[in-house]
C-alpha cells in the first residue's frame, strides 16, 4: 500500500524486487540500531579503524547492508521520477 501511495508502484506479489529491497534495508537497520552491540558505540575514534582490520563487525554490517538500503531508497524514486518526467514533458 505504502508503495502505491508514495511511489505510484503495484507491489502484486511478496517476491516484488522492491519489497525485497525494503525488507533487507529494515533488516540490516534493525541489526546496526543495536545500543552497544559494537565497540564503536562507545570507542567513537574506532570509525577511523580500517575495514581489514580483523575483530571490527561494524564494518562488516555496514558494506553487507548498504547497498540494499541505498536501493529501496533511490530505486522506487528514480521509478515515480522519470514516470513524472515523461508525464509532464511529453
Amino acid at each position: 500500500m505504502i508503495f502505491k501511495i508514495v511511489y505510484g508502484i503495484d507491489v502484486l506479489h511478496a517476491s516484488n524486487h522492491y519489497l525485497h529491497l525494503a525488507e533487507q534495508a529494515v533488516q540490516g537497520l534493525s541489526q546496526a540500531m543495536v545500543p552497544g552491540k559494537y565497540s564503536v558505540d562507545f570507542l567513537p575514534f574506532l570509525k577511523q579503524i580500517p575495514t581489514w582490520f580483523p575483530y571490527f563487525q561494524h564494518h562488516k554490517i555496514t558494506s553487507k547492508y548498504m547497498s540494499s538500503i541505498v536501493g529501496a531508497r533511490e530505486e522506487p524514486y528514480q521509478v515515480a521520477r522519470d514516470a513524472w518526467v515523461s508525464c509532464v514533458f511529453h
